[in-house]
């Protein structure tokens, strides 16, 4: 498995590549759903299987308007427009009210756009986990990611998030780079953590953590 290709713009950028699976799931995905979408106005405009094709137009337009609400509009067309970009971008810079922030977006058609933009002083903590697929398997599916916890600031949420019982209310986690074995993760997440200390950003590093039945399993 190739590991990941990083370079460093100009002290303040770190670039991360992808991978072409990426980009190839996200135009599978999106063919189809286009395809499905089609069929289903087909079918209303021909009274086809009017029942089904209006049930999945609904659903579709709830998950869409739910998200909308949740993200914002600008948000959420960047959310989906990053799957299309194979290269995620950190950068590490002064923001309009003079303090320091970590943006986290994407490059798409040589221009960087940042859906995530984060002051470092919200920052909590970063490590490299396994997967869902480790987690279901009770074994290491190399499906390692980096993921980095900060600090929403969003009281209702917080409340919410407490009342349900996560195990980080009041936090977010956002993912860093795409799902590699543990030691290209690992060697990622290492280089995440340098990035940010050379640019004068400081966060606490956990380290790996691993699958949940397998730690167990060991203990």
């Amino acid at each position: 498995m190739p590991a990941h290709k990083i370079r460093v713009h100009m002290d303040n950028v770190l670039i991360i590549h992808k991978g072409i699976g990426v980009l190839v799931s996200a135009v599978i995905f999106t063919v189809v759903m286009i395809v499905s979408v089609a069929m289903a106005t087909q079918n209303l405009v021909n009274r086809v299987a009017v029942i089904p094709s209006s049930f999945w137009l609904l659903v579709l337009a709830t998950v869409f308007i739910i998200n909308m609400r949740e993200a914002g509009f600008r948000s959420l067309v960047l959310s989906m427009l990053d799957a299309f970009s194979r290269r995620q971008v950190l950068r590490v810079s002064i923001g309009s009210e003079g303090r320091t922030e970590l943006g986290i977006g994407f490059r798409l058609l040589g221009r960087d756009l940042y859906p995530l933009i984060i002051p470092v002083q919200s920052l909590v903590s970063l490590y490299w986990s396994a997967g869902q697929a480790s987690d279901m398997a009770g074994r290491d599916c190399d499906d390692w990611s980096v993921v980095l916890w900060y600090l929403h600031g969003n009281a209702e949420e917080r409340a919410k998030q407490e009342r349900i019982g996560l195990r980080r209310p009041g936090q977010h986690p956002v993912i860093i780079g795409p799902s590699r074995p543990r030691s290209v993760t690992e060697a990622l997440g290492q280089q995440v953590v340098q990035f940010l200390s050379e640019n004068g950003v400081s966060v606490s590093c956990e380290g790996a953590h691993a699958p949940r039945a397998a730690s167990q399993a060991v203990s």
